[in-house]
């Protein structure tokens, strides 16, 4: 009976439910009872229960740190992954934002759809950064795409179904986008702590991957783009040679 008992156990994964750790901040955390289950799916579950504690408010989840054991498994090192989260609804005051300035286009106060969205944008940036989200780069370009796609509406150059559609697509790509870096996000403290070169070879790959989210949607893309100005020559290096005769020197630069 014993035996079977501990089978059972060593069988099982601990975890620590969803503990609050500061105002609106929480932590769930996921553990293998042995080494041979890997993090991957640990992480996940992780995620999957901070999301549901979220839905479960009325809210949407913001990871904000996330840290796992590192191998070998052995000696009691068992797989763990730990979630760092908050709730928030920031999504509910940018709905109601793009609601407030579409108002203020249909009832002629504001002229065109790019000046309704240059209204409502600073309200949705501000609604997510006070509640903590992680990921405003993807925000600026969602956007960004937002403020293109409407003066397109505005010269004519899209329809505004088409507009929609492809705003939709580029919101599908964004939420994957942030599901990845969920569950990959690394930890703040050592990335602050890395070395300037390494932090500007990230700065450059995240802002790759951004771009690569508006491949194909032409609706977003501003046809106005100016062309990139022409890298400046390196200054020529002159050599100067010197030589003595007497009391004459006489110089030559090549």
């Amino acid at each position: 009976m014993a035996l079977g008992t501990f089978i059972l156990m060593a069988g099982c994964s601990a975890q620590t439910g969803v503990v609050p750790t500061g105002q609106n901040s929480y932590l769930v955390a996921k553990q293998a009872a042995t080494g041979f289950p890997g993090l991957g799916n640990l992480k996940a579950e992780a995620l999957q229960e901070a999301n549901q504690y979220c839905v479960g408010r009325g809210s949407d989840l913001f990871v904000t740190r996330s840290t796992e054991t590192q191998p070998p498994y052995a000696l009691g090192n068992y797989p763990r992954a730990e979630i760092e989260f908050r709730c928030a609804s920031p999504g509910k005051t940018a709905e109601a934002a793009v609601a407030e300035c579409n108002a203020k286009r249909l009832h002629g106060e504001l002229k065109t759809y790019g000046a309704s969205v240059q209204c409502s944008n600073p309200k949705i940036f501000a609604a997510y950064r006070e509640a903590g989200d992680p990921n405003l780069d993807l925000l600026n370009v969602y956007l960004a795409a937002r403020l293109v796609g409407a003066e397109n509406i505005d010269r004519k150059r899209v329809t505004e179904a088409e507009y929609q559609l492809q705003l939709a697509e580029l919101e599908s790509r964004l939420t994957k986008e942030r599901r990845r870096r969920a569950l990959d996000v690394a930890d703040l403290e050592i990335r602050r702590a890395q070395a300037t070169a390494e932090t500007q070879t990230a700065a450059a790959q995240a802002q790759a991957s951004t771009a690569a989210l508006l491949v194909g949607l032409a609706a977003l893309q501003s046809a106005n783009r100016p062309a990139p100005l022409p890298m400046p020559s390196p200054p020529r290096t002159l050599n100067t040679n010197c030589q003595a005769y007497g009391q004459t020197v006489n110089c030559q630069t090549q």
